[in-house]
């Protein structure tokens, strides 16, 4: 009898329901020592599992830990000399274009700095004719447009009244770009 109990109980509890009808009487001291047999049962069943699983391999925690072969060893040394190489590479080629814009950038600004000179020969020329106040004016156009040359002039024509009324504070303004 307590053998078919033991099943009745142990397929009762693993879907965890227990019967109990008015027709059949359930002895409650059976039904515990039922209990305590499935659970030694299922410890028993996980205790076997736990027995015939395989470990996972373990990991290294130590870095030094891995060894390489020498072979690794000599791919990973070439793999590192082609990407220092590749990176000198890419540096030099940035380098070389920065080069060709700057001297791009230079030689712009010489022809900048050569064609405000023209401009500004021009008005010198035009004071030395005596058109002094078309020559002011042209240096205040020039000015406007970024003229380096400009200034100077006008600060120098302000200061000696040359075509202009005398303002030396006028020229300070045009000598220091306030």
């Amino acid at each position: 009898m307590k053998d078919h109990c033991f099943l009745a109980c142990s397929l009762a509890l693993s879907i965890g329901t227990i019967w109990a009808s008015p027709v059949a009487a359930v002895d409650w001291t059976i039904m515990d020592h039922c209990k305590r047999n499935a659970d030694r049962l299922l410890n028993k069943v996980r205790v076997d599992e736990l027995k015939h699983r395989t470990p996972a391999p373990e990991k290294p925690t130590d870095p030094q830990a891995v060894k390489f072969s020498e072979s690794d060893k000599a791919a990973l040394d070439e793999l590192t000399r082609n990407c220092e190489k590749r990176d000198r590479e890419r540096a030099m080629e940035k380098n070389r274009e920065i080069q060709a814009k700057n001297m791009a950038l230079r030689k712009r600004l010489e022809e900048i700095r050569l064609r405000d000179q023209q401009l500004v020969a021009q008005a010198q020329q035009m004071r030395k004719a005596g058109k002094t106040a078309q020559a002011v004016k042209y240096l205040e156009q020039l000015y406007a447009g970024g003229s380096a040359g400009a200034p100077f002039m006008l600060g120098s024509m302000y200061m000696a009244g040359d075509g202009v009324k005398q303002d030396k504070k006028q020229a300070v303004a045009w000598l220091t770009g306030n």
